[in-house]
């Protein structure tokens, strides 16, 4: 951390404007709902992150100017994902790929 930001942290502290725990921050979350039901249709993961080889398959002009190798992890921005036959996962399926909640 920079000089500034350290100070800049101590002013805070000192300000008295931070708290010492997390439970001001997390109080009431076990409060929070569902805004609404989703229905989450079966779908596919990948067990693994796509390799820059992996995306070359499908755009063979695709350059990955931060890997060190054809086997390293593709970094997926907008616009390429945009051009690949499929796509990230919905909030939803992220939710249900985590399993289901814990009962209340």
């Amino acid at each position: 951390m920079a000089h500034a930001e350290l100070d800049a942290v101590r002013a805070i502290k000192r300000s008295g404007e931070v708290e010492e725990t997390v439970e001001p921050s997390v109080a009431g979350t076990g409060d929070a709902q569902p805004i609404r039901e989703v229905r989450v249709e079966p779908f596919l993961i990948a067990r693994h992150p796509l390799t820059v080889a992996q995306v070359r398959y499908w755009l063979p002009e695709h350059e990955e100017p931060y890997a060190e190798a054809d086997t390293c992890t593709a970094r997926l921005e907008d616009d390429l994902l945009k051009l690949l036959p499929f796509r990230l996962l919905s909030e939803a399926q992220w939710d249900t790929r985590l399993g289901p909640a814990p009962p209340r």
